[in-house]
């Protein structure tokens, strides 16, 4: 036993400086890093309601824009103020219609007459109306055509006018002859007018000069002018237009 113990002490006495040499040989194993601490990441404020009519926090306040009411125009400085802001406003420059009126003459005649109108509206509140008249006087058949210029006042519904006309035609006498006239006149009459309807009355006082054609006259007798050839008269009429 003693050569295997002394075996065994030198075995122990060779390896072991090589094991102490391999172990200081060996690297540190890696230092473990101390956790750092974890910081909360901030967040943004969250915006507060801010109380009517004043700006949020940071901001500046808002202004409602304004917008500039229009200027209106007095009516005392623009009669057609009211006409042009959605009031009476008469369309159509072309009218046509029917007249029916009474016609006397100055020795007692009387008669009725019926007429077809038409009319154009101009500028400045003229117009010209054309006229094709019928009328039965005392069995007399009278057929004329004329013309007229009116001067309508105002731009209201209720219009006055005053009118100057003038025309021509034929009459046939109860007895068969047959005789030419030319008539002027002058007159007024009130106008109730509408956007495309107009309804009025007139009255019109004119003079016509008749030429008989039933018995041959010398020149001398045509020169000569008799209040025979001419005739006074007044006629009145209720008249409707249509205006396109």
């Amino acid at each position: 036993m003693r050569p295997l113990a002394s075996f065994a002490t030198l075995i122990a006495i060779t390896i072991l400086p090589a094991v102490v040499l391999a172990d200081e040989a060996l690297p540190d194993p890696d230092p473990v890093e101390p956790a750092s601490p974890v910081v909360e990441e901030a967040r943004p404020a969250e915006p507060t309601e801010a109380p009517p009519g004043e700006a949020p926090p940071g901001e500046a306040p808002y202004v409602e824009p304004t917008v500039a009411a229009p200027a209106v125009q007095p009516v005392a400085e623009n009669p057609c103020a009211w006409h042009r802001a959605g009031g009476f406003r008469p369309s159509g420059r072309f009218a046509i219609g029917i007249a029916h009126g009474h016609l006397t003459l100055d020795d007692d005649r009387d008669g009725s007459q019926k007429s077809l109108l038409a009319r154009v509206a101009l500028h400045h509140g003229m117009e010209l109306e054309l006229e094709l008249a019928h009328a039965e006087i005392a069995g007399d058949d009278t057929r004329t055509a004329g013309g007229a210029l009116l001067h309508v006042f105002g731009h209201h519904h209720l219009r006055p006018y005053v009118v100057v006309g003038a025309g021509g035609g034929r009459r046939e006498r109860a007895d068969g002859s047959e005789s030419h006239l030319r008539y002027a006149e002058l007159g007024g009459g009130l106008m109730l007018r509408k956007r495309h309807l107009a309804i009025g009355v007139d009255v019109r006082r004119g003079i016509r000069h008749v030429d008989d054609d039933s018995a041959p006259m010398d020149v001398s007798a045509r020169m000569v002018t008799t209040d025979a050839d001419h005739e006074h008269y007044m006629r009145g009429r209720v008249l409707a237009m249509v205006y396109f």
